[in-house]
């Protein structure tokens, strides 16, 4: 989580931002609604929890995110 908060603030390119200001928000709306309901008992909304985890830490990695910055 916070690799993905300190990802928005850094100074990458707006694509990666957007891509970790997505994936911050649905994985925050999972793991609130998680505290109510039994919802990780559902596999399609366990492979979405994975699906956003990975999409944080292929995004917030230094190469990909300064990449499409450097080529400008």
């Amino acid at each position: 989580m916070a690799r993905c908060l300190w990802g928005v603030v850094q100074d990458i390119d707006y694509t990666s931002r957007l891509f970790l200001a997505a994936a911050f928000t649905g994985l925050t709306g999972l793991l609130v609604h998680g505290m109510v309901d039994t919802i990780f008992f559902r596999p399609p909304l366990q492979i979405l929890f994975w699906f956003l985890l990975a999409l944080i830490a292929i995004v917030s990695r230094d190469e990909l995110a300064y990449q499409h910055q450097l080529t400008r």
